[in-house]
């Protein structure tokens, strides 16, 4: 689901009529939406084993996951973000992941978290796969508690004992969503998840708030006033945060 998401479809299409017709393919997808299964209605056979895991179940966060949300102007972001960065790292002691949207973000970011004396490394697509191994390991270890990644550690990635993770920027979807916060809190430990939204991320919060509302979670107030008050580009300049208690301040 991962490749298809980073717009490699047609070249795993192309792959797969280049195999002979008597093979053994193995498809392994962590989510089943209709991409995934037209690919697979390809490349498979039609009497395919297929095996889905908690196959009923709805798409949610965890319930060990506390999550915070903050509205606020994409110019005081990084602020912000800089302002939380102490305790949401437990002043480098603690690993976190921060996700963004790009991979110059990525490098910019983790500058700025070096800048305030946290070592820090970037993870994403134009790093070669021995970069990649060499952060994860600079990660895992703890040289570099804070791990700055595009979506390409969204999935996949396990890694003990990640405190927390920062969506500095908003993913476009729930379930981009659901996927990244889940690197905190695995197998059962709690976590923390913290994300910053602007104006611009209204039709995330309204399918975010709609999940939430579907599992029976409670919607925070800044993440419902964002998903029912920003329309058709409408600007926003209210600011939210919710403490541990989930009450809001303003």
């Amino acid at each position: 689901d991962r490749m298809l998401d980073l717009g490699f479809e047609p070249q795993l299409r192309r792959m797969a009529a280049q195999l002979l017709p008597q093979r053994q393919t193995l498809l392994f997808s962590a989510t089943w939406p209709r991409e995934v299964a037209s690919l697979a209605r390809t490349i498979l056979r039609a009497d395919a084993l297929t095996v889905q895991a908690d196959a009923a179940a709805e798409l949610r966060v965890a319930d060990t996951i506390e999550q915070h949300f903050e509205v606020c102007d994409e110019s005081e972001r990084l602020g912000r973000f800089l302002r939380l960065l102490p305790q949401v790292s437990e002043n480098g002691q603690a690993r976190v992941i921060v996700f963004c949207a790009a991979r110059r973000g990525c490098e910019a970011i983790r500058n700025e978290v070096r800048r305030r004396g946290i070592g820090a490394e970037a993870l994403h697509g134009d790093k070669s796969q021995h970069e990649r191994d060499w952060v994860l390991q600079q990660f895992k270890q703890g040289a570099a508690p804070v791990l700055v990644a595009t979506d390409v550690a969204s999935r996949g990635l396990d890694v003990q004992d990640v405190r927390a993770v920062v969506n500095y920027d908003a993913p476009s979807q729930a379930e981009d969503y659901v996927h990244r916060v889940g690197r905190a809190g695995r197998a059962g430990a709690s976590g923390r998840a913290y994300t910053l939204l602007t104006s611009a991320n209204a039709a995330f919060a309204r399918e975010l708030a709609a999940m939430l509302r579907r599992q029976g979670a409670r919607v925070p107030q800044e993440l419902g006033w964002l998903a029912s008050s920003t329309r058709g580009g409408e600007q926003s300049h209210r600011r939210w945060r919710s403490d541990d208690r989930g009450h809001d301040r303003r």
